[in-house]
């Protein structure tokens, strides 16, 4: 994978988070997402999307839940919504910091 790749996969999550992050505490669905994405010129295949999806799941940035296809169709990733550390994330907060001013 290039560098540009690379980088081009790490904003596209980027976008991933702060379209989510309009939409908190809302769920989105997988097809929301997509679109919204899309509209803000960040045009994401359907396969790239699950891998994204996926990687921000693993960092504990975003949480999602998994419908099943049924009989013979596979399970598919139904709805999406950011996490209080994705949004820490965006905010540039370091781990720990309540985020939270008294």
């Amino acid at each position: 994978m290039s560098k540009s790749n690379s980088v081009q996969r790490e904003v596209t999550r980027g976008e991933i988070l702060r379209q989510l992050a309009e939409a908190f505490p809302s769920w989105l669905t997988r097809r929301s997402l997509l679109n919204l994405l899309d509209l803000a010129g960040y045009s994401v295949l359907e396969e790239d999307m699950d891998f994204h999806l996926e990687y921000l799941r693993a960092k504990r940035l975003l949480e999602f839940q998994i419908h099943d296809g049924g009989v013979g169709k596979p399970k598919v990733i139904a709805i999406i919504r950011i996490t209080a550390d994705g949004i820490d994330l965006l905010d540039g907060r370091k781990a720990g910091d309540p985020g939270v001013r008294i």
